[in-house]
């Protein structure tokens, strides 16, 4: 499996080339368990972005796979990212890695015609506290809350740990404290 998640903190009120390069942020996964973050050069002619830091994905302290389609939601500055071939949307905190939330879209994907594939699109709305959902061939786009509380939690089935996570404790990123 070959898959392919990037997003950024984009400001769409920068102005300032500078001031945009500085504050930007870039996040990407390929597929495995970690999510990367990129350091962007000041500018693309002066080089290509460089690894600024790998964290795991975890979800319970376990390495999370199959992450990808990123998104950054700028209300909760936090990454959702769906889990490829499950029904799960999963918020993680893009400085430890660690899965906050774990959301089954299962309801929205069952309703799909026969013929279309994964859950596999996400588009955080600026401003307004909703999120697009979609799929590959999906012939509808959904506008639903991601919610901390409109969703089952963390707590999630164990068949979905068993197919995704990547069956090894995560040890290089302690668990956040609220």
């Amino acid at each position: 499996y070959t898959g392919f998640g990037l997003a950024s903190n984009y400001d769409i009120h920068c102005k300032n080339l500078g001031d945009f390069v500085k504050r930007q942020q870039v996040w990407m996964t390929t597929g495995g368990s970690d999510l990367i973050s990129l350091l962007l050069p000041s500018s693309f002619s002066d080089g290509a972005p460089t690894v600024e830091k790998v964290v795991p994905i975890t979800l319970n302290g376990q390495n999370l796979i199959y992450v990808n389609e990123l998104e950054y939601n700028k209300a909760t500055e936090t990454l959702y990212g769906n889990v490829w071939t499950s029904n799960y949307i999963v918020e993680i905190d893009p400085q430890s890695g660690q899965c906050l939330t774990a959301w089954d879209l299962g309801p929205v994907v069952s309703e799909q015609p026969q013929g279309v594939d994964v859950l596999n699109g996400i588009a955080c709305h600026p401003v307004e506290p909703y999120c697009l959902i979609t799929g590959k061939f999906w012939p509808f786009i959904y506008r639903t809350v991601l919610s901390r509380t409109a969703g089952p939690s963390v707590n999630i089935p164990s068949s979905f740990s068993e197919s995704f996570s990547g069956n090894s404790p995560a040890t290089s990123v302690p668990p956040i404290v609220h």
